[in-house]
């Protein structure tokens, strides 16, 4: 009999505890935090150059800041976007960014702590800012449950510890921690894609 998977090797356990911590690290905003849309509809709008401005600000004023290029959050119109995360806990979007705001931005939210309401898309996380409204009060997310794109705009890319921590290869480990045969492997497979084409069924009932 031709098992598809043997036992999960103690390895990739050893790998996840690593990539939780990186991703508690990323997180904690122990100084600020600087993460920048630069998927291709952002890079058409002029992510380079914001990056490019931001670095060159940063280190003029001696601050001290982690800068990161993330993927694209899903609001394109608003390219290129920017989150600034600051060690008090507040977390902010920025619409259409060039290089006269990142000074601003650089100057007034990191420097001095005013958020800059006029310039700012949404908040993330549980910190209010009067004048902002939270991400998931934006008209586009409300209608979105996000699961493929869950993670897009919030991880590093070039960061595979950063997928792991949020679950990558859970699913791979899952099947490959359990011996079970090919006919198994097949059979889970077709009672999983009948399931999902009755609730497609059931939801365009719904719709209609």
């Amino acid at each position: 009999m031709k098992f598809v998977g043997m036992t999960m090797s103690a390895k990739f356990k050893t790998i996840q505890q690593k990539a939780k911590q990186e991703w508690k690290r990323f997180n904690s905003l122990k100084r600020p935090r600087i993460l920048i849309g630069s998927a291709t509809c952002g890079r058409a709008a002029g992510a380079v150059n914001v990056r490019t401005t931001f670095d060159k600000e940063l280190s003029s004023r001696s601050m001290d800041a982690d800068v990161y290029e993330v993927g694209c959050f899903g609001v394109c119109y608003a390219e290129p976007v920017v989150e600034i995360g600051l060690p008090d806990g507040r977390r902010v979007m920025y619409r259409n960014v060039d290089e006269k705001m990142v000074v601003e931005l650089v100057e007034d939210f990191i420097g001095k702590g005013d958020a800059r309401p006029d310039l700012a898309l949404a908040t993330f996380g549980d910190t209010f800012i009067d004048g902002i409204p939270a991400v998931n009060d934006l008209p586009m997310i409300q209608q979105q449950t996000r699961i493929v794109l869950r993670n897009a705009g919030i991880i590093d890319p070039t960061n595979v510890y950063h997928y792991i921590a949020k679950e990558g290869y859970s699913s791979f480990v899952r099947v490959t921690n359990c011996r079970i045969t090919e006919h198994e492997l097949q059979t889970k497979v077709d009672i999983s894609l009948i399931t999902a084409y009755e609730e497609e069924e059931s939801s365009l009932h719904t719709q209609s």
